[in-house]
């Protein structure tokens, strides 16, 4: 196959990313990380709130990359989600090495057309989150495994550098020491476990020295939030939208052929499958709240998982088939024609305009930097104002009440009396201040993505859910 028809999935999967960028707006919580970058740029401290020493994002690493946008750039929150957009595009690039057979690429390309079609992955990656550096950070561990003897020192390595991109990756370098253990013995698997347990005891040494926790507080703030239940978690997990759905279902499949077929798995594929199982478990056992970014390394695993299938069973006859339609210059631009019908039916993303940009413009805000401001929601309102957030999920602030509810809500401001109050319109919580707090402060604007200008302390007309990016800004009077 020629080199161009896998150039051009490359320029696929950035033209659909692209688009997405234009469907998606950032998440709230991307500006967590955004906001800990632009601190220690512009203060020299790591922290969300100045001189406020906790340690919120999962992600430090991730944060710590950024920094250099935030030397050079105006606006970095509009230039990240293309750094995430050009990361995958190099996920693909480095994909070609790592299958069987380097010159015959229609394993690429399935793999290219699965993740250009997946809204998930695009929604996560143009949103600003930190899923599509980890994504690169595990497709090198892969190679690592894959080249075996040359690289192994680098695999527990690369592992312990994922965890301060996100905490799952503990799972992964438990299972690299393992698989090293069993693969090349106990005396080589010494030196890489070293490497990795170095990495990680010096980065968690530096967090507890300077936050006085190895971990970080939205980890430990997030864990006391239990879900609904087991199903509830699990459809959350593999089911947030149709297309994850069914390529998770098609990994399940795949699990009991292996299971009936005796199918020996190459190393990498064993250590994504285990992975795979091991990150899923840990989710629906633990059962948090769960983000749709949460979702992105499993779907990540599920295609690669797919895509090492089809090469496993490709002396089939329908899999030769189906590699012969995917070399096909008009399939691969499927995911393309796809992502323009679905830029056709929607209007661009308005929370950047009608949230996002206001907040930023906002003259209430102008002034005094040490006045206070409750929110659930704390990323945009705390990047933009660079006031001192007071967070009522106790990410970005540790709040003494060991559970986080409405009531915490309450009795934080009640203690603390903010100067403003960031409230989700939502009808709980507009009602705790019209019952409890609606004499100390008075509603001085909203922020919604449809730009409504309606801010009545109505609780009825708010609806009754649990969340939705929908605001109202309070003032102590």
């Amino acid at each position: 196959m020629k080199p161009r028809i896998f150039f051009i999935s490359i320029i696929v999967l950035f033209l659909c990313r692209c688009i997405a960028w234009y469907v998606f707006p950032l998440y709230d919580d991307a500006f967590i990380t955004f906001q800990y970058a632009s601190n220690l740029v512009q203060h020299g401290q790591f922290v969300f709130s100045l001189d406020i020493w906790v340690q919120a994002v999962t992600c430090p690493l991730y944060a710590l990359i950024l920094t250099p946008l935030f030397l050079f750039s105006y606006f970095p929150q509009k230039i990240i989600p293309l750094l995430n957009i050009l990361i995958e595009c190099s996920v693909l690039w480095l994909s070609r090495d790592l299958f069987i057979n380097p010159t015959k690429q229609s394993y690429n390309l399935i793999f290219g057309l699965m993740i250009s079609l997946s809204p998930l992955l695009a929604r996560v990656s143009v949103g600003g989150m930190e899923m599509p550096f980890l994504a690169l950070c595990y497709i090198l561990l892969l190679l690592a495994v894959k080249n075996r003897h040359i690289y192994i020192v680098s695999i527990p390595a690369l592992s312990a550098i994922m965890f301060f991109i996100r905490p799952e990756a503990a799972i992964l370098a438990i299972i690299s020491v393992v698989y090293l253990w069993v693969v090349y013995g106990w005396k080589k698997t010494i030196l890489p476990a070293l490497c990795g347990l170095m990495i990680a005891l010096i980065g968690m040494f530096i967090m507890q020295l300077v936050y006085q926790s190895p971990l970080p507080q939205s980890l430990m703030a997030k864990s006391e939030h239990i879900s609904e239940g087991f199903v509830i978690t699990a459809m959350q997990l593999f089911a947030p939208e149709p297309m994850s759905l069914v390529f998770h279902s098609i990994v399940f499949l795949s699990f009991l052929w292996i299971i009936y077929a005796r199918i020996k798995l190459s190393h990498w594929m064993f250590i994504n499958v285990s992975w795979y199982v091991l990150y899923a478990l840990a989710y629906l056992l633990a059962r948090p709240s769960i983000w749709s970014w949460y979702g992105y390394p499993l779907l990540f695993m599920a295609i690669l998982h797919i895509v090492g299938m089809v090469e496993i069973l490709s002396h089939q006859l329908w899999i030769k088939r189906l590699e012969t339609i995917v070399q096909s210059k008009i399939v691969l631009v499927i995911p393309l024609i796809i992502w323009f019908g679905i830029s056709a039916k929607s209007t661009p993303e308005r929370i950047t305009q009608n949230i996002y940009d206001r907040l930023q413009n906002s003259e209430y805000f102008k002034g005094n930097k040490l006045e206070t401001i409750v929110a659930g929601d704390v990323g945009a309102i705390g990047y933009f104002t660079k006031k001192r957030i007071i967070d009522i999920n106790s990410l970005v602030w540790i709040n003494k009440a060991k559970h986080i509810t409405t009531a915490s809500m309450d009795d934080i401001i009640e203690n603390e009396k903010p100067d403003y109050i960031f409230l989700n319109a939502t009808r709980s919580q507009i009602k705790l201040i019209q019952t409890r707090h609606i004499d100390a402060y008075q509603t001085i604007d909203r922020y919604d993505k449809d730009g409504s200008s309606i801010s009545t302390m109505d609780s009825t007309i708010y609806p009754d859910i649990v969340w939705r990016q929908d605001y109202l800004l309070l003032k102590r009077k």
